[in-house]
């Protein structure tokens, strides 16, 4: 008689090999019936049975069942924080893919939220190099799609550069950095070389390890094939469009990876100018679009703003300004008048308002793109992004990138650069409520500033560290002594 161990092994090696192949639907199935055995012999509360439940969740999105999804993640939830607690690297899976889930939704503020709850408990124990990677990808793009491209961009640029220097996080994906951040500079500027050179490293980096068709190295490859055809190379158009099929076998067609590609593929025919072909493609993406991620997401509005464009180019300008009007519209109610996002649809309806002969409306529209979509500069600062984060209460952003900050200070032997990490780190702690990890960052800054003779740096130190010794049960004669020892501190420099 077979072992359910051995039955158990088996399923799951089948259903890695058709997640590599991203045959999602194949493997779905074959999920569920890990699942019910996993419950059968393991119990509901077992980590093995946990996990199975996320996987399962995680098979139902990329097949486009949101609900289902949602539903699963849910579900575990629902058992493991009773029982192993919201820090459990279980919980923090479950929080990280609940926010993939909403951002496809579009929903952007509560992806935010589920991102940070999955690095909190790492970062808070270890620092930022112990944060899983993909959990920090994924609060980058949550930015970005929020419209803080400037936040985005450094994120993405600091784990490009931690991968670079060394500094490897665990589950390290670097593809899906490079994909997301080569789609944000996409956006800012289709001509840059740097969005042409990190889609490309993610494109290889997929086909190295994954299957030829792969659902991800789809959507990456067909992002890459409209990036070029901006520039007028429309060589790659027939291999986006052979990879439909494939992609529908793998996940289905009522699929958001599926509208994405045929919206890339659509925008391609726009800018080749066969645009009987371009309005049919991007109106079957419409379709499926609306169907999936609904009518409040971005590849939605991209889709309607192209299909403006078709109209534009007919020249049929009172339907183009119709469509792209809409477009906006329903952006801004959903993003507010400052997204990034919006540009593409004003430089749309500037060209539209000029050919119909309104010059001074369409160079105010215009302006406003141009300003919209201006690439984000200086995001190797990370020291900078810190501070901003910090002002602006992104505690947990701020504690991330003071960890980087830090180990730049440390690659350029700048100590005074490594204090201020220090010292912006533990404010931030502190509002999140991690007392004893600001008053480390303190501590380690103090060292710092006694090394290098900085008195009066030194004595604002201990008095911020007693101010938060003061909230801290059984701190107070620590508390005072601090105060004494700044008080020294300020006495020798006055008779200095």
């Amino acid at each position: 008689m077979t072992d359910y161990r051995d039955e158990l092994y088996e399923i799951e090696k089948q259903v890695n090999h058709l997640r590599r192949a991203g045959c999602y639907r194949d493997a779905l199935a074959l999920q569920h019936t890990y699942v019910h055995l996993a419950r059968i012999h393991y119990g509901y509360e077992h980590q093995r049975t946990l996990d199975s439940l996320i996987l399962l969740g995680y098979f139902h999105r990329r097949c486009g069942h949101y609900s289902a999804c949602q539903s699963w993640y849910q579900q575990c939830l629902k058992i493991a924080i009773p029982v192993l607690g919201e820090s459990h690297e279980i919980a923090c899976l479950a929080f990280n893919n609940m926010g993939a889930l909403k951002c496809r939704y579009g929903f952007y503020d509560e992806a935010v939220t589920q991102f940070q709850r999955a690095i909190k408990p790492a970062l808070r124990r270890f620092g930022t190099t112990a944060v899983d990677g993909m959990h920090l990808s994924n609060l980058a793009t949550a930015w970005r799609n929020k419209g803080n491209f400037d936040l985005a961009a450094t994120l993405y640029q600091m784990l490009l550069w931690m991968q670079e220097q060394g500094f490897n996080t665990p589950n390290d994906n670097t593809a899906h950095t490079n994909f997301r951040f080569g789609e944000l500079i996409m956006m800012c500027d289709p001509a840059s070389s740097q969005a042409e050179r990190l889609l490309t490293q993610a494109c290889d980096s997929l086909e190295a390890n994954t299957d030829r068709c792969h659902p991800d190295w789809t959507e990456t490859l067909g992002t890459l094939i409209e990036l070029r055809a901006i520039s007028g190379d429309y060589s790659q158009l027939p291999l986006a469009q052979s990879m439909q099929s494939v992609l529908i076998e793998k996940i289905g067609e009522e699929n958001p990876q599926t509208g994405h590609l045929l919206l890339n593929i659509g925008r391609v025919l726009l800018l080749a100018n066969r645009l009987d072909e371009a309005e049919s493609t991007l109106n079957q993406a419409l379709c499926i679009l609306g169907n999936t991620v609904g009518k409040h997401h971005i590849h939605y509005w991209a889709a309607t703003t192209s299909l403006g464009r078709i109209s534009l180019t007919r020249h049929n300008l009172l339907r183009a300004e119709a469509l792209l009007r809409q477009s906006l519209q329903d952006m801004e109610a959903v993003l507010g008048d400052q997204h990034p996002w919006l540009a593409e649809n004003i430089e749309s309806l500037a060209e539209c308002l000029l050919l119909k002969g309104d010059t001074t409306g369409s160079r105010i529209i215009h302006s406003k793109a141009s300003r919209l979509k201006k690439l984000p500069t200086n995001i190797d600062d990370f020291a900078r992004q810190m501070i901003k984060c910090n002002n602006e209460e992104k505690h947990i952003e701020s504690v991330v990138i003071s960890h980087a900050a830090e180990l730049q200070a440390q690659e350029h032997h700048d100590d005074t650069a490594k204090v201020t990490a220090m010292e912006t780190r533990a404010p931030s702690c502190s509002a999140l409520g991690w007392n004893p990890e600001a008053i480390q960052a303190y501590e380690q800054a103090a060292y710092l500033r006694l090394e290098m003779s900085d008195d009066v740096g030194l004595a604002k130190n201990l008095r911020k560290q007693a101010e938060l010794a003061d909230l801290m049960t059984g701190q107070e004669s620590r508390a005072r002594h601090l105060r004494e020892q700044a008080d020294i501190l300020d006495k020798k420099r006055d008779k200095s």
